[in-house]
């Protein structure tokens, strides 16, 4: 199961969306955002509902055209949420 670190906050800004690490040592008032799209956000969303994979599958599944293949979605989830681990933004 994937964790949501305690230091990383998701923040829509002018209609995209952002993650963002609070600890990083700001200098100059600059701080890093990761941009993620919409589906990449309501993810993040059902994450912090400590949803597992599956869970977060089903609820996207109810949510999106139901042409898409669960198994290609389940996929794709999964490559999501380990590019998230990879950037350091779940555990």
């Amino acid at each position: 199961m994937f964790r949501i670190r305690e230091n990383i906050v998701a923040r829509k800004i002018h209609n995209s969306y952002f993650l963002i690490d609070i600890e990083q040592n700001y200098s100059s008032d600059k701080c890093i955002l990761f941009e993620i799209n919409e589906v990449g956000y309501c993810i993040w969303k059902l994450m912090e509902r400590c949803l597992d994979i599956d869970e977060i599958v089903n609820e996207l599944y109810e949510k999106v055209d139901r042409e898409v293949d669960k198994n290609i979605l389940t996929k794709d989830v999964k490559e999501y949420m380990l590019g998230l681990m990879q950037e350091g933004f779940v555990e």
